[in-house]
């Protein structure tokens, strides 16, 4: 069902991977999982279904641990998620949602007049929502002290909500099977229904791409997987899923793929943004039932299997980041990015030319083989100076390899300023601060920061007059604050210094601002 990604890979690097042989490993888990959903604990846990019903908590190792102690018997749990204080649980048939705390306390809440709930995500406003089916069918909104809201206006009767994920745009999208329809919530709890171009199926699950869209499983006799741009545009893609497919969880890989289970053909399937799929089934028990499938805390790809009471992991290729670059002087530039081993051994190296056919590698070397993405960099010697360079970072694992994004940048004139532009610190609904490196090269430098809402051009720059920094040919900390923005914006900003000998730009950075949020009222004075 429904998978909140925690990192949710925080934005799209554009890669690519090439598969080469996936490992499943399977593992005996509860009576009969189906929901299932990364724990910010570094575990999977599962909702099992049968009778009497248990949430289930199993670790990268394959240790599973099942909490029934108060859950309401016989109340089947269906779907999960990481929430505020715990993972938080949907009861179908007994019309609650549960919360379950790290060392397996259970608290329960009902869940108003429309019960039956089925899919429940974590939503940008903290609160968790979820779908119910009872009495015509209504998306849910529940605080973490079980104060409900439930909204039918613009929900279609008989609909049958069915998942529900946070999209890129901040509201909740759902599947509404019962009309094969996709539909978008606001926080504020507007509804807006799309059913156009869905043609082939009946959707079940859905979750948020890597590339800013909505991807579903639809089954039926016409199975594919679609895809639903937050204006409401859907495609579907059904070419490379065997006659007899029925995909129904679907996740997004730390590689950039987005990955599906499909019961009918007893597979875990791959599909790339661009819409090729591909499916594993080597390891997998015959007609294991597939349900849920989450990306893991440890990269790899967790998935239940209902009818054999398994939880499984495929493991994935490497992930590659966005890559930056820093020190660029006329001669030499150090790239910097990451790599997510996936818990597999991992080298990495950076292609590097003038041109996108790059004709330059480094030498590979080790990311390891961790859960999480691992800070790299790699110094390149030997450039021309005034000379615009393309690079790449390409990461390898037993799985596969994935290809990054196109990185460019400019070496600088003989003797200029280096310049990098650093992440933004103490950013609040109104404040920012900007930082960055610079090296005069033993020039007499100054600098400023240009920013702006865009980069044609940035429109500002702090301070209004630039900055000394020195003469030395030392790397200086700088840094401005920015008052005064405008809450739940993006902003651009890059750092530019200046010498006798030219100007070097900073690569262009971003920062978001913080939501607005009201003062809490004044307390009344003590009796």
């Amino acid at each position: 069902m429904a998978t909140l990604l925690v990192a949710l890979l925080a934005g799209c690097s554009c890669t690519s991977a090439a598969i080469a042989a996936p490992t499943i490993t399977e593992f005996a888990a509860g009576a009969g999982p189906v929901g299932l959903a990364a724990g910010a604990d570094g575990n999977v846990w599962f909702a099992d279904q049968p009778n009497p019903g248990a949430v289930g908590r199993i670790t990268p190792a394959g240790s599973a641990t099942a909490f029934s102690a108060g859950i309401t018997h016989d109340s089947k749990p269906t779907d999960i998620t990481a929430g505020p204080g715990g993972m938080w649980f949907t009861e179908n048939a007994k019309n609650r949602i549960g919360r379950i705390a790290p060392d397996g306390t259970v608290s329960e809440f009902a869940v108003g007049s429309k019960g039956n709930p089925l899919g429940i995500a974590a939503g940008p406003d903290g609160k968790l929502w979820y779908t119910a089916t009872a009495s015509g069918g209504a998306i849910g909104r529940m605080s973490t002290t079980g104060t409900v809201t439930q909204f039918t206006s613009g929900l279609t009767s008989n609909g049958s909500p069915q998942d529900i994920a946070v999209g890129a745009d901040g509201n909740l999208w759902f599947t509404a099977p019962g009309t094969r329809r996709i539909g978008r919530i606001t926080p504020q709890g507007v509804i807006t229904e799309y059913g156009s171009g869905i043609l082939t199926g009946t959707p079940q699950e859905i979750v948020a791409g890597p590339d800013g869209n909505l991807w579903f499983t639809e089954n039926g006799a016409f199975a594919s997987i679609g895809r639903i741009t937050p204006a409401g545009a859907v495609t579907e893609y059904s070419s490379g899923l065997p006659l007899g497919s029925a995909p129904r969880g679907i996740t997004t890989g730390t590689d950039g793929y987005l990955y599906f289970t499909d019961s009918g053909a007893n597979a875990i399937g791959q599909i790339s943004t661009a819409g090729t799929i591909s499916e594993f089934s080597a390891g997998l028990t015959a007609s294991a039932g597939l349900r849920s499938i989450a990306s893991g805390p440890d990269g790899r790809l967790w998935f239940a299997e209902q009818t054999t009471g398994q939880v499984g992991w495929m493991s994935v290729a490497p992930s590659v980041g966005a890559i930056g670059d820093a020190d660029v002087t006329d001669t030499a530039a150090t790239i910097t990015g990451t790599v997510g081993p996936n818990a597999q051994a991992t080298t990495y190296t950076v292609q590097w030319g003038t041109t996108t056919a790059y004709g330059q590698s480094t030498s590979a070397a080790s990311a390891g083989s961790g859960s999480s993405p691992q800070d790299v960099s790699v110094g390149l010697t030997g450039l021309l100076p005034n000379t615009i360079y393309h690079v790449r970072m390409v990461a390898t694992n037993a799985t596969g390899t994935t290809v990054g994004a196109d990185h460019v940048f400019t070496t600088t004139a003989p003797g200029a300023p280096s310049a990098t532009s650093l992440t933004a610190t103490v950013v609040t609904a109104g404040d920012a601060t900007l930082n960055a490196a610079v090296n005069p090269e033993n020039t007499s430098t100054t600098y400023h920061f240009d920013w702006g809402t865009s980069t044609t051009p940035y429109g500002a720059q702090v301070p209004l007059a630039d900055a000394a920094v020195g003469a030395d040919a030392t790397d200086h900390a700088v840094s401005q604050t920015l008052h005064g923005l405008a809450p739940n914006t993006t902003y651009h900003f890059r750092v530019v210094a200046t010498s006798a000998s030219g100007t070097t730009y900073g690569a262009d950075q971003t920062l978001t601002t913080s939501p607005w949020r009201p003062p809490p009222p004044p307390r009344p004075p003590p009796r």
